[in-house]
């Protein structure tokens, strides 16, 4: 274990490191489990290492295997099972303690649509069963749905709260301009009184009633349609909140969520 550089960590008012491993469930960006082994097997063994007995671990798993909808793979080598399937299994196998916080490094790596949306519905049953989780993530819309979203950029924290309250914070909707010269249509748009904010290839602005979103792209259509190659307008979005504390798109290579 690393020393740290200062302050303290206490997980539900625990500081002890045998506390925070009974209260602790962890699902790791890289897999974890081991491919030659059954998906029982998996479960039965991690059982063991948390201290459960043979008895408890057996029957916890199977608890597990049929709230996940994996009881019929259990004799399945993992090495055989699906992206989405291998993850359940991930996050079966941290439960099986009955942890009162989970934690996920990205969770939905390399899953495609269809088995991150059954991983989101996955997450939310475990946290309506009474599991605390905080998850890591580099697609902004995953956090759409959290209580608390705490957003990173290159190390600091950069925006944190309600994702709801993030976006109104921002106003009724975002204008997104492309145009070759954006330089020059920002000159040109702000003595219209519009709040333009260059960010990567695209000049964002800000309107704070919806209700003008439309009206107000027309204005600027109207005065620059000869500049403008695309228009795009929407309610605010994660990505602006981003946009705005930093002045810069969300990429993977340059912010974290």
């Amino acid at each position: 274990m690393l020393a740290p550089d200062e302050g303290s960590l206490s997980i539900f008012g625990e500081t002890s490191l045998a506390a925070a491993r009974r209260a602790l469930g962890v699902v790791f960006q890289n897999p974890s489990l081991d491919g030659k082994l059954k998906v029982r097997e998996n479960l039965s063994y991690a059982g063991r290492l948390y201290g459960l007995t043979r008895r408890a671990a057996e029957a916890r798993a199977s608890e597990l295997l049929e709230r996940f909808q994996i009881a019929d793979r259990a004799r399945d080598r993992v090495e055989v099972l699906s992206g989405g399937q291998k993850r359940r299994v991930e996050i079966a196998k941290a439960l099986l303690h009955r942890p009162r916080l989970l934690l996920l490094d990205e969770p939905s790596t390399g899953l495609d649509p269809q088995a991150r949306r059954e991983l989101a519905r996955l997450l939310e049953d475990t946290w309506k069963a009474g599991t605390t989780l905080v998850l890591t993530t580099h697609l902004l819309e995953e956090a759409e749905d959290f209580d608390d979203v705490v957003i990173l950029d290159r190390g600091r924290v950069v925006a944190r709260g309600a994702p709801s309250a993030l976006k109104s914070a921002i106003g009724g909707g975002v204008i997104r301009l492309r145009a070759k010269d954006l330089v020059t249509l920002e000159a040109r748009v702000r003595p219209l009184g519009l709040s333009a904010q260059r960010v990567g290839d695209e000049l964002r602005i800000e309107t704070s009633d919806r209700s003008l979103l439309e009206r107000t792209a027309q204005t600027l259509l109207s005065h620059f349609r000869d500049e403008v190659d695309s228009i795009e307008i929407g309610r605010p979005s994660l990505e602006d909140v981003f946009a705005r504390a930093t002045g810069r798109s969300f990429h993977r290579s340059e912010g974290d969520a």
